[in-house]
């Protein structure tokens, strides 16, 4: 009966197809490393930007194609109703006023 093969069986083996030999010169030289570009944390942020853009994209195409009153949802979302006052800094300066007023 043959031992079972386990990757040191196999390694001593040379019979096999495609075997390299073995030895200093079969070895594959370590991976050469790059110093970091002051760009690269930019270049990521970018194109995560772009990702999460595309993933919104398709997530709209989605929704338009699943429910049609989604374009009527998005802009009425972006309707500013006729008796509606923007909050600025007046609004604002009433409200420290009051709260400065309570006891």
């Amino acid at each position: 009966m043959d031992p079972p093969l386990n990757s040191a069986s196999l390694a001593a083996r040379s019979d096999r197809p495609g075997a390299r030999p073995r030895g200093s010169a079969a070895q594959t030289p370590p991976p050469t490393r790059r110093s970091p570009s002051a760009w690269d944390a930019q270049k990521d942020m970018g194109v995560a930007g772009l990702g999460g853009l595309l993933a919104m994209a398709i997530t709209f195409a989605v929704a338009m194609t699943v429910d049609r009153g989604t374009w009527g949802a998005v802009r009425e979302s972006l309707r500013i109703p006729a008796d509606d006052r923007p909050i600025g800094e007046d609004q604002i300066l009433d409200w420290w006023r009051r709260r400065a007023s309570r006891p």
